[in-house]
């Protein structure tokens, strides 16, 4: 069920909607022989699933966030030793991981860069979408791993952070008021045509048409990683 849920929460990000399907878990016996696999060689066989169909997106997400995940857990740790205690662990240690760390603190892991920003009470930390997005990452890898009787439990289920904002409160649409104060300004008008591949012309453009991105990131773009066909903007908002 856990690994349905961030199937559904990465084509979320995907802009898709396909339901995964979700398979019931086996019981495992007690005496059962261990298995002997590691955390990292159970991802292996959960990304290289043949019964999944991931997106090229997909996967590279998976490996960005499992990274997080080896630094704090380790690569060799057996995973019948991931207990409630290592996941707690986990989310605890997500809680306090800085934004960005990898390029912040390249010399560090996940695991040192937390351990300062706790010691040092900061507040650039990861927000409550990020920690429960790595566990939900977690939790859907370990719950593969019961499905394939590589493990007795998935010790994850119900650890999140409560996020206080409200999904519905997460973005603001613009207003219609908003649309027209931004292009009945001056640089789309006729004379500002001689402007159009300048960023103050382009940025809130492609805000508009493509409303999913994010403003930082628009900044960023090479004018020759964007593509626009038949786009018209000499007509003002009415």
């Amino acid at each position: 069920m856990v690994s349905a849920e961030f199937e559904r929460w990465i084509r979320m990000m995907e802009g898709t909607s396909v339901d995964p399907i979700e398979i019931a878990a086996p019981i495992r016996r007690d005496g059962d022989p261990s298995t002997g696999m590691t955390f990292e060689q159970v991802f292996t066989l959960f990304i290289n699933d043949p019964a999944k169909a991931r997106t090229p997106k997909t996967i590279a997400r998976y490996h960005e966030m499992v990274a997080v995940l080896y630094d704090i857990w380790g690569k060799q740790t057996p995973i019948e030793k991931i207990d409630r205690e290592a996941c707690r662990r986990l989310l605890d240690t997500l809680r306090w991981l800085p934004t960005n760390s990898p390029k912040r603190y390249p010399k560090m892991t996940a695991l040192e860069a937390a351990e300062m920003a706790k010691s040092k009470g900061a507040t650039d930390t990861l927000g409550p979408v990020s920690v429960n997005g790595y566990m939900i990452v977690a939790s859907t890898i370990l719950s593969y791993a019961v499905n394939e009787g590589l493990a007795d439990r998935n010790h994850t289920r119900g650890l999140r952070v409560n996020d206080p904002v409200k999904k519905k409160d997460k973005r603001f649409p613009y207003t219609t008021q908003h649309l027209r104060t931004i292009f009945n300004s001056p640089i789309y008008a006729k004379n500002g045509l001689d402007q159009r591949k300048t960023a103050k012309w382009m940025v809130p453009l492609m805000h508009f048409i493509f409303h999913g991105t994010v403003t930082d990131i628009n900044f960023f773009l090479h004018v020759s990683k964007i593509f626009f066909l038949h786009v018209c903007c000499h007509r003002k908002v009415q």
